[in-house]
């Protein structure tokens, strides 16, 4: 629905509606608690459950001569495969003996056996396969595909292949919907041709370093939080215990920092989240190897201060683009951090040579990218850049006390935070030219408004709308 109005005037768009119809009612809240927050829990299933598809039990050597004389897969790990390391606690899993097991058989009395093997003997690698033990795990695609030993990269290079899936096939896949199935008008062509582009974001200086340090902050956010939930499987006594520990603990995390967003502002919760979870992924390289469950304790912290960190990073970017090229500055960030999943399954691998390796590196990362987000400006309490002009002017002239402020300021407002909706609409029908306007319903119940005289008080508006003069309405973080 829109109004008729003089070809000098722009119609009505959604912005200027919402105000008057109500912009968070009850279908709003119905969409999002019944439709969209139920739509979110299966990705979680998608998005992790090849972890424990691709688990790997313990194995070794297959012995073909062994298994038609010894039943018990552990005689048979005893006999022919020998210990590994000094201390000779575990058995080796790519290396079987090498000696004629038929003659030993025949010279020998099988129960005896275990006290004749030799560590002396000869050994070679596996020939004829695998044994599992399936005491735990009773089926994946390293047992069936015998993945293990020289081929446990194989599992990895497939987690780095479903993620390259994500920038690369969106990246393909919207081309081919852009050309071969969307048809703009010539209005929309023109407003695409005319519009800001993506060089935008990098044209002047300030708005250059915020691109640049928002897009490293996404990188380094989304990397750490992904690494640490692959990795918490690696962790702990139970994988499925150290699984659900690490995912519940982002409940409270959440929780506390939709709290404290609204006292303390962004950057300093960015910063301080994303620092002490690398610290405390950095600390497990200090505790000794079989400390598992004090290395599981700090990686539970490190991921509930990660994922808010995380949380923070969405609406901090979106509030530093301006409104003309936030979509596109935050589909290019979104873009820059999805390539890390990339990288993120060979950090993990590393792993099986030293548990807190993959806990370090990406312990350093978090660390280098909360300390870069103190260079950012704060939103609380600001006015919002709508143009990529005043986007290059926010936060330009930043400062070192700027940066090591730890309390939001409260600029003066240049109008009042607070909107009186039946005021505005009465302005604008004020405005505008009685000779060459045909009211419709809308603008009837704008023109004759009930008797509430509600002030709507808004905590952002990302997409601020005009008056009928061209005048942008502001409002302010408060």
């Amino acid at each position: 629905m829109q109004r008729h109005c003089p070809a000098s005037e722009k119609p009505l768009d959604l912005d200027d509606l919402l105000p008057h119809v109500g912009e968070f009612g009850r279908y709003q809240k119905c969409l999002l608690w019944l439709v969209c927050l139920p739509a979110c829990i299966p990705c979680g299933f998608c998005a992790f459950n090849q972890l424990f598809m691709a688990e790997s039990p313990d194995h070794w050597c297959r012995i073909p001569t062994l298994e038609q004389f010894i039943s018990d897969p552990e005689a048979r790990r005893a006999i022919g495969i020998p210990l590994q390391g000094e201390s000779n606690s575990t058995y080796e899993k790519c290396i079987r003996y090498a000696v004629n097991w038929t003659e030993l058989i025949q010279s020998n009395n099988i129960s005896e056996l275990s006290s004749v093997a030799n560590s002396s003997w000869p050994t070679e690698y596996c020939r004829d396969g695998w044994e599992f033990d399936l005491s735990d795990i009773s089926s994946s695609i390293v047992i069936d595909f015998e993945l293990v030993c020289q081929r446990d990269i194989y599992p990895t290079i497939g987690l780095a292949g479903l993620n390259l899936g994500g920038p690369f096939g969106v990246y393909f896949f919207g081309l081919i919907n852009d050309r071969m199935m969307m048809h703009r008008t010539l209005s929309e062509e023109k407003k695409m041709k005319e519009g800001p582009g993506i060089t935008a974001l990098f044209r002047t200086p300030n708005m250059r370093l915020k691109t640049l340090l928002i897009t490293l902050n996404w990188f380094a956010n989304e990397t750490v939080y992904v690494g640490l939930s692959y990795y918490g499987p690696a962790l702990g006594s139970d994988r499925y215990l150290s699984f659900f520990l690490s995912s519940a603990v982002e409940i409270p995390s959440y929780l506390s920092c939709w709290m404290i967003m609204d006292h303390w502002g962004r950057r300093w919760p960015l910063a301080i989240s994303m620092v002490i979870s690398g610290i405390s992924c950095v600390a497990t390289v200090l505790l000794p190897a079989d400390e598992v469950d004090l290395i599981l304790i700090l990686f539970l912290f490190s991921k509930f201060a990660i994922s808010a960190s995380f949380l923070i990073i969405y609406p901090f970017a979106g509030e530093l683009y301006p409104t003309e090229i936030r979509g596109l500055g935050i589909g290019m960030s979104a873009y820059v951090g999805g390539l890390g999943l990339i990288i993120i399954p060979f950090i993990t691998y590393l792993g099986q040579e030293s548990l807190v390796l993959p806990l370090l590196i990406l312990g350093l990362l978090s660390v280098v990218g909360g300390f870069s987000s103190l260079r950012l400006p704060e939103t609380l309490h600001h006015r919002l850049p709508q143009t990529v002009e005043e986007g290059e002017q926010f936060g330009k002239n930043w400062t070192m006390a700027d940066c090591c402020r730890c309390v939001p300021i409260r600029p003066e407002p240049e109008t009042s935070t607070y909107e009186d909706l039946d005021e505005l609409g009465a302005l604008e029908m004020n405005l505008a030219q009685p000779a060459a306007t045909e009211l419709t319903s809308l603008n009837s119940s704008i023109k004759k408004p009930r008797a509430i005289p509600r002030l709507v008080r808004q905590a952002s508006v990302l997409e601020t709308p005009v008056d009928s003069s061209g005048t942008m309405k502001m409002t302010y973080w408060f």
